[in-house]
């Protein structure tokens, strides 16, 4: 066994003390000490190393050479391979199992739900798919948790029923875990490595004009005229015409304020019922004189919307008040962004994917030109 020296140089025209050693991936390494002491304590360390190394027991000796065959073909040294593992998994044994961090997570969601930044429907949807997550892998730690872990759960959800929409939502909610345990409790989403799976395009059902009628002329009857009107014609989205308060909803002001805790988006935005314009003008027609009603909750609101189906005797659309909306709107306007901007989206893609040619001019020009005195009682 070679014994590693110091060596007296020459170094920038000073005196320098010069170490030569072997490191463990084989190659030559030189160090250079202005410190004699220094260097020396250095030669020795390189010595005790090298001792160290030659008094390996043998079941040590097998398996670094069965590790170094199998990182070989690939170019890595078991160094390097014993660095990577430093880096990226040894460094989190000490997290706290995927049971206890969800329940961390939830905690701090919570505080969020109490200072009003988190609605709650939001926070128990959170809840309720990430104990989904806890219950198939709630025993591991969330850094051992790769690409294919997330493509079997989808897998066996899709075998337990569930469509490739609510597969996505659970998939999502994973998702916003890791990206809050980053980098404390892991290094990477890999919710991001993976394809959600998406629903299947299909045509956008909406209410035909004959079915607007019947559910306009019935609305009143069922307790929920404000409901209808305002999802036909503007195409407030359900949830926010639930969380709507009667002091911004002004008629006679032809003005209704949709604040930031209302809306979907959390994004404010006001609706002016400009005179002229066929979806402002028929609000106004139908809610003039009208009492803005009692807030609902969503079970009392199932039950009028059960009448109102009773009455209308109309084959129920999901979110078919503002799908029909979009629809009319898109028809009579031929304004993407004029549509988008009434119905709170971000962009147009969505109108320019599914609402295009739905309806014609004439079949919108006759949806907005339903009034209550057009139709027989």
């Amino acid at each position: 066994m070679r014994k590693t020296k110091v060596k007296i140089v020459k170094s920038h025209g000073k005196r320098a003390y010069k170490v030569e050693s072997i490191t463990p991936d084989g190659s030559r390494s030189r160090r250079f000490f202005q410190d004699k002491n220094l260097a020396q304590d250095f030669a020795d360390q390189c010595n005790r190393e090298s001792v160290e190394a030659f008094n390996v027991d043998q079941h040590l000796r097998v398996e670094a050479l069965a590790c170094h065959k199998r990182l070989e073909p690939v170019g890595w040294t078991l160094t390097m391979a014993t660095d990577y593992a430093m880096r990226h998994a040894i460094v989190y044994n000490d997290a706290p199992p995927i049971e206890a961090l969800v329940q961390k997570f939830l905690t701090e969601k919570e505080a969020d739900l109490k200072e009003g930044s988190l609605r709650r429907r939001s926070f128990d949807d959170l809840r309720s798919r990430l104990g989904a997550f806890k219950e198939r892998f709630g025993d591991r730690q969330l850094h051992e948790i790769i690409k294919k872990d997330l493509e079997e759960w989808n897998a066996e959800m899709r075998t337990d029923g569930n469509g490739p929409t609510t597969r996505g939502h659970y998939l999502k909610k994973a998702g916003q875990l890791f990206n809050w345990a980053i980098p404390d409790y892991c290094e990477r989403n890999p919710v991001q490595q993976i394809r959600l799976p998406h629903k299947k395009h299909e045509e956008i059902e909406f209410f035909k004009v004959a079915e607007c009628q019947r559910l306009l002329q019935a609305c009143a009857a069922a307790g929920v005229q404000y409901y209808v009107v305002l999802g036909l014609f503007l195409g407030i989205r359900p949830n926010e015409l639930l969380r709507l308060p009667a002091r911004d909803v002004d008629i006679a002001e032809r003005i209704i304020r949709l604040e930031a805790p209302v809306t979907k988006m959390s994004q404010r935005r006001v609706i002016e019922l400009r005179a002229g314009e066929p979806e402002f003008d028929a609000v106004i027609a139908w809610l003039t004189g009208v009492a803005f009603p009692a807030q609902m909750t969503e079970d009392s609101l199932r039950g009028k919307l059960d009448k109102l189906k009773t009455l209308s005797k109309v084959n129920w659309v999901f979110d078919g008040l503002r799908r029909s909306a979009c629809t009319y709107h898109v028809a009579r306007h031929n304004d993407l962004v004029q549509t988008s901007y009434l119905m709170g989206h971000t962009n147009v893609r969505t109108l320019q994917q599914h609402y295009l040619g739905l309806a014609t001019r004439p079949e919108a020009d006759a949806f907005y030109a339903i009034r209550p005195h057009n139709l027989a009682v």
